[in-house]
C-alpha cells in the first residue's frame, strides 16, 4: 500500500511542481526530485 501511495503522491508532485507553467527551473527540478526522494525513503 505504501508502494502505491507514493506513486500517486510523486505523480501528484511531478504534475503540480515540475509541469507548472511548461518549464521548470534547475531548483524547482531538484526540490522535487529531493521531495520524491524523501517521500520513498519514508514510506519505505
Amino acid at each position: 500500500m505504501d508502494a502505491l501511495m507514493a506513486e500517486v503522491i510523486e505523480g501528484h508532485i511531478r504534475f503540480q511542481i515540475l509541469a507548472e507553467g511548461g518549464n521548470a527551473s534547475d531548483a524547482r527540478t531538484g526540490a522535487a526530485e529531493d521531495l520524491v526522494s524523501a517521500l520513498r525513503a519514508y514510506l519505505k
